[in-house]
């Protein structure tokens, strides 16, 4: 439920009401890659939240996941019953089908993007900084960004030295987390980071004890050489061993699973990276030559209404040449793009009899883009970007049981039927742009507008092989960069028609995907930040949003409203008992539903008071409006509005070599609904408190 106009309107007229009044402090400059250039973030035509590794620490933000207490209008959870994966929405984009689907917020570790929605709930070991990119950035980042793009940067090497940290908290909470950097000679040296985090779990799971606890290592070691040419190299591996159970299904409003459940939850994955950068001078042009390579394993045994069980192995490999060349009136950047992709993926619904198959895919893709800076005048530039990709996928459907959960013989029901096995391919073709005007009025503030598109590649429905089209985003943007007395205050409005839209249905004893002929989302994003004082600063964001489906068809309607002919008939009564009849009225009532993923408002405000030179606390409060989770709305699928908050006190002596931190997260026990399945749901995580001790050496 929206929370009213008035609390928008206070926030709006508070921000600045407050800057004007204060004495002016310096504001601090960001520096972001959003272009592939660096810029100051005032001075970007485009909607960009970016994190220093100090902001990170500041906010207690440890995995992606929790990007929520400082991304404007963003919702990212773990995937339904499960660790490791994750549904992310941006400005109410998003899908949180994980099978043969593709994500809409794209995510990139140190330039390499990520393929699979397993294994985009990172752990950020030792992240130097993290931009998200929010509208579509299919011009710059290409595929699957039409939400936007989470970029993390990982620490560069610094001076000689190491560091560590040990972390415990309540539920059997602890971690370990160290590294160091260690220079070779004056132009080469290594950095090293690890960690290892392991909980009991929050749930009640009888029998079987805690449930819902963490238990993941990670590793990253990078190299780094500066050639006397003014070129230079960096290779990193990273290795994550991810054994945390998934969130177990509970009883609604409960960490307590149903008295009937009778086995453990397991979710197995292993990521691993390997990253070369080649970056340096050819004539005029500063080049970078980027190679990377992704795999990723999985074995999943968990219940999503009934046991649901799979193995998963995926393997990317990626190219990219780049280059920038400022030309005086125009600053160009161009590249050329290369990945495939190995998929291999087997599931089975032990619920559903012999419900289930082996996948195998492969895609294919190339692209090209440009992205042109033109300085029209001292105040006024123009921006103008291209991108144009071709596409190409398989897909190998057969019955082959491996996993042997509900018996030996072959899959024979849902996508093993004999009317869904066989080969498929897609081919798609496509060129996204982008164009911007933004005028520097003064030192302290910009306007810009701008149009751009994105799409995200097309596939198959999991349960049944039905084609999934593409979908096609075009957005319009309006925005205000500013600094008012020191305090830094940005505003944007979008405009965005989805056609195509790709969503998760529910039908009877499956899970599927369809799409609707379009859909339009409109929203204002407000983001505020500065010093009140010396002693006390401040950061925070407001946002609104309006999300509706514009054009569906009858069936599209119908298929939206429910799973079965009997809950298409209670959703939407006036319609009758005749689903071949009456097709207006059908679409009327879904063009009733909300779109899931999209709350009408989200919140965060932080708080950051240094008592002393020893000791800050750090105050943190975000929330959401009601959210609904499942295309028909059900209520037992709903997010509630919640209003969460999190706190930390730092004792940090600079004559002493040690820091300490008391934390809490959700320190109000928040219980808030992730999704639901009926009579039981999977829910946050409740309050959780600790305290880290580090050091620097």
């Amino acid at each position: 439920m929206f929370r009213g106009k008035s609390l928008y309107s206070k926030f709006l007229l508070a921000v600045p009401a407050i800057a004007v009044s204060l004495p002016a402090l310096a504001v601090d400059e960001i520096i972001v890659t959003a272009e592939r250039i660096e810029a100051n973030l005032q001075e970007v035509p485009m909607a960009v939240t970016a994190l220093s590794a100090a902001d990170l620490e500041t906010n207690n933000i440890t995995t992606t996941m929790e990007l929520t207490k400082t991304v404007p209008g963003m919702v990212y959870r773990r995937n339904t019953g499960t660790a490791s994966a994750s549904n992310v929405y941006i400005r109410g984009f998003g899908d949180d089908e994980s099978r043969l689907t593709d994500p809409t917020t794209g995510l990139y570790i140190d330039g390499v993007y990520v393929g699979r929605p397993y294994g985009s709930l990172v752990e950020l070991i030792d992240a130097g900084s993290v931009e998200v990119l929010r509208g579509p950035q299919g011009t710059l980042y290409g595929r699957n960004t039409i939400a936007g793009a989470i970029k993390i940067n990982s620490a560069d090497r610094g001076e000689n030295g190491g560091n560590f940290a040990v972390s415990v908290g309540d539920e059997g909470y602890r971690k370990v987390k160290g590294g160091f950097s260690y220079g070779i000679n004056d132009s080469s040296g290594i950095i090293f980071s690890a960690l290892h985090e392991e909980s009991d779990g929050y749930v009640n799971a009888g029998a079987f004890g805690k449930q819902g606890g963490k238990d993941v290592t990670a590793v990253r070691v990078a190299y780094d050489n500066e050639f006397g040419n003014d070129w230079s190299l960096k290779i990193s591996a990273d290795l994550v061993e991810d054994d945390s159970d998934p969130t177990p299904a509970t009883v609604r409003g409960t960490y307590n699973t149903a008295a009937n459940s009778s086995r453990e939850y397991v979710d197995n994955t292993e990521s691993s990276g390997l990253t070369i950068a080649l970056n340096g001078p050819v004539g005029d042009w500063d080049m970078s030559v980027l190679y990377g390579n992704r795999s990723i394993e999985n074995f999943l045994d968990t219940h999503i209404l009934a046991r649901y069980t799979q193995i998963m192995d995926q393997t990317q490999d990626s190219l990219e040449v780049s280059g920038n060349r400022d030309f005086g009136m125009v600053n160009v950047t161009a590249g050329l793009y290369y990945m495939e992709e190995q998929y291999d993926f087997e599931y089975d619904f032990f619920g559903f009899s012999s419900y289930g198959a082996t996948f195998d895919s492969e895609t294919e893709q190339t692209a090209a883009f440009v992205n042109a800076k033109w300085s029209l005048s001292d105040q006024l530039m123009l921006t103008t970007g291209l991108r144009t990709m071709q596409e190409d996928r398989y897909l190998s459907v057969t019955d082959t049981n491996t996993l042997q959960i509900a018996g030996t013989g072959a899959y024979s029901s849902g996508p093993s039927s004999p009317t869904a096995l066989g080969q498929y391919d897609l081919d798609f073709d496509r060129e996204d742009y982008r164009l911007a005007l933004d005028y520097q009025i003064s030192d302290d503030l910009m306007l810009y507008v701008s149009h751009s598109t994105g799409s995200r590649t097309g596939g198959w429905s999991s349960d049944n092989l039905v084609p999934v089209d593409e979908e096609e985003l075009e957005t319009t943007e309006i925005g205000i960069r500013s600094v008012i007395g020191g305090i830094r205050f940005n505003l944007t409005y979008f405009d965005s028609v989805l056609e195509g839209f790709q969503t998760g249905v529910s039908r009877t004893g499956a899970f599927g995907r369809s799409n609707a002929d379009e859909a339009e989302f409109k929203g204002l994003e407000i983001e505020f930040g500065g010093n009140l004082t010396d002693s006390l600063s401040f950061n925070g964001y407001i946002t609104t949003l309006d999300a509706e489906y514009t054009e569906l068809t009858v069936g599209q309607a119908q298929g939206f409203l429910g799973s079965s002919p009997a809950a298409r008939q209670a959703a939407c009564p006036a319609a009758g008992a005749d689903l071949t009849a009456n097709g207006p009225i059908w679409q009327q009532c879904a063009y009733g539903l909300n779109i899931k993923g999209a709350p009408e408002m989200t919140w965060s405000l932080g708080l950051q008071y240094a008592v002393n030179d020893a000791i800050t606390i750090d105050l943190q409060g975000y929330g959401a409006d009601e959210t609904d989770n499942l295309t028909g709305n059900p209520a037992y699928a709903r997010t509630d509005t919640y209003d969460k908050y999190d706190i930390g006190i730092t004792y940090d002596d600079e004559d002493s070599p040690y820091r300490i931190k008391f934390w809490g997260k959700n320190i109000t026990d928040q219980h808030e609904v992730a999704n639901g399945t009926g009579g039981l749901v999977y829910m946050y995580n409740p309050r959780h408190y600790g305290m880290t001790v580090s050091a620097k050496f």
